[in-house]
């Protein structure tokens, strides 16, 4: 078992692939058609440099999960005649509006749907019998927004396939649309993680079509797509569907992760959209009936430190048998690249700072009040109060001297969420796979 956790490598190739690509140039493109299981598929073969590529979006794993599959579990899509056009991205899964606020890197499109459950390939030409290894990578955006195509095109083919490593991207359901649960069997939750699991019965199923190893299959994500890998790694739904995981900056340990459940905020959901129901299936017929935009209208806002709809511990027959912390203890484990970055939390800050929290004017009560929000992941535990006291006398206390400069408070609390929900949970995680 090899393991391995560095600050700033958690994966060469990841990182060239969210880094800036140089500009090439398409010397020719021309259609290419596959029989995959469900009919037949027109991509696009590309010629970009030396390079030749074949590049198919859009391909549906699962049936649209609108109508009566609407808050379901996916199913297998309804086999076509004909050849489906396969040259251009599915709509992301339903999600609130991009803002500046949510998004102030503006890293993503505004198209969205329900009918979501697509997936893109990207492939070697097949000149040779040779068959290549394949990289399933997930997206992350808390559980609660993201799709498939986040990633140029272009740093995918340069930096995977070029390489001889064809890369599948998918889309899964998001937010309440994805993770809300009655607790029983009407809408028993995890349906986000649902999806990934009929990806992946996608991609080893149909990998040999295009050049690809079905029993070489590296699950790889980066923030909350990493920790989908790592619950999925932990599950004994998705056993012997990809044989090692790659996990960019989250992990299943991560604060926020997961929940014991979510029937409260399913049933206060049902209480904002007015539906006044008396069991779970009064709930689902009401939900069914508004609109996608209705239903995230009055979900939590996003960028709460811990999210209401994410992944549950659903039980016996579920996803999650048991909190990932137990499942760690003792699951077969499979080979794991971990990592972390050293600023991990940046991007929250800023998004702080689009909250009108002043972090260049950080003071020591406004820092005291972000320890107790981020520590309340451990609200359950006995010790609580002294978690968050012992939070507070790390980063904070010891920082606040009048006579140091002001910005070492904000680095230590930078510092304070990076190692909270990145770095610690990444070791933690480390070491149950190294034992």
């Amino acid at each position: 078992m090899r393991v391995g956790v560095r600050s700033y490598a958690p994966l060469l190739v990841g990182l060239m692939l969210i880094a800036a690509t140089a500009y090439c140039s398409v010397r020719k493109t021309h259609p290419i058609e596959l029989t995959i299981d469900s009919g037949s598929i027109r991509g696009e073969y590309l010629t970009i440099g030396a390079n030749d590529f074949a590049v198919f979006k859009g391909i549906p794993y699962a049936a649209p999960p609108v109508g009566s599959l609407r808050f379901q579990m996916p199913e297998l899509p309804a086999k076509w005649r004909g050849v489906m056009n396969a040259t251009q991205y599915s709509a992301m899964c339903a999600q609130k509006p991009r803002t500046r606020e949510t998004d102030p890197a503006h890293l993503y499109r505004v198209h969205v749907s329900e009918d979501c459950l697509y997936l893109n390939v990207f492939a070697p030409p097949q000149f040779t019998n040779d068959t290549y290894p394949v990289i399933v990578w997930i997206h992350g955006g808390g559980f609660q927004s993201g799709s498939s195509s986040d990633y140029p095109q272009e740093a995918i083919l340069n930096n995977f396939v070029s390489r001889k490593v064809i890369f599948v991207s998918l889309n899964y359901r998001l937010g309440p649309l994805g993770f809300i649960s009655t607790g029983d069997g009407v809408i028993p939750g995890n349906n986000g993680l649902w999806d990934q699991i009929l990806a992946l019965k996608w991609v080893k199923t149909n990998a040999h079509v295009f050049g690809g190893d079905p029993e070489n299959i590296s699950l790889m994500g980066h923030g909350s797509g990493a920790a989908c890998a790592s619950l999925l790694a932990l599950s004994p739904r998705a056993e012997g569907l990809f044989q090692r995981i790659v996990l960019m900056s989250g992990t299943a340990l991560s604060p926020g992760t997961v929940r014991d459940t979510a029937i409260n905020a399913t049933w206060a959901l049902d209480r904002k959209l007015h539906c006044r129901s008396f069991n779970s299936s009064e709930l689902l017929e009401c939900f069914r009936k508004q609109l996608k935009d209705e239903i995230l209208d009055v979900a939590r806002t996003q960028y709460d430190d811990y999210e209401e709809f994410v992944p549950i511990v659903d039980g016996i027959g579920g996803v999650l048998t048991e909190s990932p912390e137990m499942l760690a203890s003792y699951r077969r484990k499979i080979p794991l690249m971990v990592g972390t970055t050293r600023d991990e939390s940046t991007l929250r800050i800023v998004i702080m700072n689009e909250k009108n929290v002043n972090m260049s004017a950080l003071t020591a009560e406004v820092a005291e009040a972000m320890a107790e929000n981020l520590t309340a992941a451990f609200s359950g535990f006995v010790n609580h109060r002294l978690i968050t006291e012992g939070c507070k006398h790390q980063y904070i206390w010891t920082k606040i001297d009048p006579a140091v400069d002001s910005s070492i408070l904000y680095n230590s609390i930078l510092n304070m969420y990076s190692h909270f929900w990145f770095d610690a949970p990444a070791s933690r995680l480390a070491t149950y796979y190294a034992k």
